[in-house]
């Protein structure tokens, strides 16, 4: 099954018909399982992966990441949030399904000064925390509504400046953590949304794209933003997933940050 980042179907007919990969897959990792790692965990990696025997070394790799990080996942499964989030991110909208919003305002992020700041290591690892929170939200709407949710992120580049915007080590960053999501989160990216682009994203874009995933790429569209002359509620693609009330308060949200 191709991940087009959308997220539905019907969760329980997904197990049913993957049954016999979930069940080999299971048998396969029987050393390493954790309590957790239950049929919907493993779908995920059959779904992304296609067989057995190419979701084994992911799912093997995730476990061994997760047991090194004990401590921390505790605490995010507890309800408490990374150390560093209340310094760069918060809550905002889910779309009618019930899929986590990602709001991300590239005009306001400064790359070079996290770069300078803060080592390269430490931030892939609040990256992949940050997905770790998203999926553990996922999970718990994919559980409680049968139906499988990922995320669905948005982008906007309102105010963006190439001078501010650009960091070799932060698109290598990106490329990282692109990857390492791919194989440890399947099926939890949604699509993401790049709102009020620039005319030098497209030079911009050219740069970051060979160090991201080709999955992750696919799932990237471009609406029209106050840039374009309209606003995000005339873009079909986020009036379907958002709605039309979500759509305002969030170009409302860009207008006066």
């Amino acid at each position: 099954m191709d991940d087009t980042g959308s997220s539905g179907g019907d969760l329980d007919a997904l197990l049913q018909q993957h049954k016999v990969q979930i069940d080999g897959l299971r048998q396969r990792l029987g050393d390493v399982l954790v309590d957790e790692c239950d049929d919907v965990w493993l779908l995920r990696f059959v779904l992304s992966n296609g067989s057995v025997d190419a979701a084994e070394e992911p799912a093997r790799f995730t476990i061994q990441w997760r047991k090194d990080r004990q401590a921390v996942l505790a605490k995010l499964k507890a309800g408490e949030d990374h150390p560093l989030h209340n310094k760069v991110a918060s809550s905002h909208k889910t779309t009618l399904l019930g899929e986590p919003v990602f709001y991300v305002r590239i005009g306001l992020c400064n790359p070079r000064a996290l770069m300078d700041a803060i080592a390269f290591d430490d931030v892939v690892e609040y990256y992949m925390m940050s997905r770790e929170q998203l999926l553990i939200q996922c999970d718990h709407e994919s559980r409680k509504k049968r139906t499988l949710i990922k995320i669905l992120s948005v982008l906007d580049f309102t105010g963006f400046s190439i001078a501010r915007g650009h960091d070799s080590r932060f698109s290598q960053m990106l490329g990282v953590t692109s990857k390492l999501s791919e194989k440890m989160f399947p099926q939890l990216l949604g699509r993401t949304i790049f709102i009020n682009v620039p005319q030098v994203f497209q030079w911009v874009f050219r740069l970051i794209k060979p160090l991201m995933s080709h999955r992750t790429v696919a799932k990237m569209v471009i609406c029209p933003g106050a840039s374009s002359g309209q606003s995000l509620a005339a873009c079909p693609f986020t009036q379907h997933h958002l709605g039309v009330d979500v759509c305002l308060t969030v170009c409302f949200f860009v207008a006066v940050c």
